[in-house]
């Protein structure tokens, strides 16, 4: 039996399944029995139990898993959050604002990338500004560490850096519960605020484990009025347009191209990967055919953005399913930079986005002049370690956007520089200054050099692996997995002359970003450093202006409870 006092909340929700047996859960408030289902099947599901604020109630369960629960409908959500639910050897143990950091210190769990509450995360969605508040809707699997039936999680943050956990904003389809060979639920999308409403667009899947003609995607519309509920769900594209198009049509994007407010959907035509183009007209989506197309040997387009820079330039950034470029190297994305003619997108540059490769369905949003950015962050190459991480994935830093030029530039935003504290001056004009600090949960590297120089400098290591970055002729790599040994794929990049590298070391995630936004990379790493001291080495050490090194403060705050 577990007692659970629900405070100022009026609301439970959990996502739970059947153990073994009959599973069967009884809630009492006093003697009178408020909640009885039986449950039947041991896939998943979610319950919503309306409570009373400030009532005691008493909770019998009998084999069942209970993989994610929370408290919510308290007037202050939009401010102070949900209440996490923990229900162990008849204990339930909360974890709100005040005690976050506990539910967020596991080994491998990162102090200042964004994740999940626990379990798994993908995609960012739904990425907007709005009335004061950032807020960061994400594709989750609230009931395991791999990915399974689609929710969107929500978070919201006034800062860009703190975040407060709001309730699940959408949930699968009811008609997914108990089939075992089906997948699907709410997949990624966009938000377009509007006076004081935010719309969100996403794709709704159906289809057997194995995708194919039976693969039904449908694109939806829904409005969140008060910042947290999301309702008024309907329909907006029923069918994908005639032709060739595969059954792979997903990830409405929602963007202003000159006048017209347009969506692009990632697809495939004739196996040619294609950005499709629909426009409203009278408030109707109207198709008008492909805006873009790539001979990429690839599944499908997937998770498209379109930027806006200067001179009518434009990047176009899109996610390649099961891509495998000729290195090895896998989730890829690429940018393209270009122009839009005649309707259709035109790119003069193209590359790969991120050249760790472990930044995938990167998306853009704008709040006031600027672009910024969250990218999904998973293992790629089997490096990830499920005891110890708490949740499976996280996003990037925030990241600002820019087209300049004709070149695309990523930055870390600057709010993410208020994380930083003691700072160390390691090498100050070619001179030795201080020796680099021990590590702590996270730092952040910089380096300034004058005039090229060869250079590599380990961010972290044990006996067996390490982690960190080379740079050789032209060739700027990251160093990963076990020590003297070549890893595949090799994760390099072409930089003429490095002159300024910033790095971001979180407990198991790196990010780089090359020459002020010119180049990045993104790789994760999940192995316990015993050297916590960084290591490195320069041909010419008198032509490093500056090796600093500070300390990051985590995004959660401190506190504690139980019941």
């Amino acid at each position: 039996m577990y007692l659970l006092k629900t405070d100022k909340y009026s609301e439970l929700i959990w996502i739970i399944s059947q153990n073994t047996g009959d599973g069967l859960v009884e809630i009492y408030k006093d003697y009178d029995l408020i909640f009885l289902k039986r449950y039947t099947s041991d896939q998943p599901w979610y319950d919503r139990i309306r409570l009373e604020k400030n009532g005691t109630y008493k909770i019998f369960c009998n084999s069942i898993d209970i993989h994610f629960a929370y408290l919510c409908k308290n007037q202050d959500v939009l401010e102070h959050g949900v209440c996490f639910l923990e229900f162990q050897n008849e204990e339930i143990y909360k974890y709100d604002e005040t005690n976050m950091d506990q539910a967020y210190g596991q080994t491998y769990r990162n102090a200042f990338h964004f994740s999940t509450y626990k379990n798994w995360m993908n995609d960012p969605n739904g990425l907007c500004f709005h009335e004061g508040r950032y807020h960061l809707f994400y594709q989750m699997n609230p009931a395991g560490m791999a990915w399974g039936n689609m929710y969107w999680g929500h978070a919201c943050s006034r800062d860009l850096i703190h975040w407060t956990h709001l309730p699940i904003a959408l949930f699968p389809q009811r008609e997914l519960y108990g089939l075992k060979n089906y997948k699907g639920g709410a997949y990624s999308g966009s938000a377009w605020p509007e006076k004081h409403k935010i719309f969100l667009y996403f794709t709704r899947h159906f289809s057997p484990w194995n995708k194919g003609p039976q693969t039904k995607e449908v694109q939806m519309q829904a409005v969140c009025e008060d910042g947290v509920t999301v309702d008024q769900e309907q329909v907006i594209i029923a069918d994908k347009p005639g032709g060739n198009r595969d059954f792979n049509f997903r990830d409405p994007k929602i963007v202003r191209i000159g006048q017209e407010k347009c969506i692009l959907i990632g697809t495939t035509v004739n196996g040619t990967c294609t950005v499709e183009k629909y426009v409203q007209r009278q408030g109707k989506w109207t198709d008008w055919g492909p805006f873009f197309q790539d001979d990429t040997k690839c599944e499908t387009m997937e998770c498209v953005n379109l930027i806006r820079g200067e001179n009518q330039r434009y990047a176009l950034l899109c996610s390649l399913q099961n891509a495998v470029d000729p290195m090895g190297r896998k989730r890829l994305m690429k940018y393209y930079v270009g122009e839009i003619v005649k309707g259709k997108f035109v790119p003069q540059e193209e590359g790969i986005y991120d050249f760790g490769t472990e930044c995938y369905a990167v998306q853009t949003f704008e709040a006031g002049i600027r672009n910024l950015a969250f990218g999904w962050v998973v293992s790629a190459y089997g490096e990830f370690k499920e005891e110890g991480s708490g949740s499976n994935g996280c996003m990037t830093i925030p990241r600002e956007l820019i087209v300049r030029e004709g070149r695309l530039i990523t930055r870390p935003a600057e709010e993410i520089r208020q994380l930083l504290h003691h700072k160390t001056m390691v090498i100050k004009g070619g001179r030795v200054n201080e020796q680099p600090p021990e590590r702590s949960n996270g730092y952040h590297l910089n380096l300034k050099i004058r005039n090229r120089t060869s250079f590599q400098i380990i961010l972290a290591q044990n006996e067996e692996r390490w982690i960190g970055v080379r740079y050789e002729g032209d060739q700027l790599g990251l160093l990963y997995g076990k020590k003297g040994i070549q890893t595949e794929p090799e994760l390099n990049v072409t930089v003429e002359t490095v002159i300024q590298l910033e790095i971001f070391v979180d407990k198991s995630v790196v990010e780089l970003y090359v020459n002020d936004g010119e180049k990045v990379g993104t790789k994760t790493y999940f192995f316990k450093p015993q050297n916590k001291k960084i290591e490195y080495w320069f041909e010419k050490r008198e032509e490093v202006e500056e090796l600093a090194v500070s300390q990051i403060n985590s995004i959660w705050k401190n506190g504690g409870m139980k019941e």
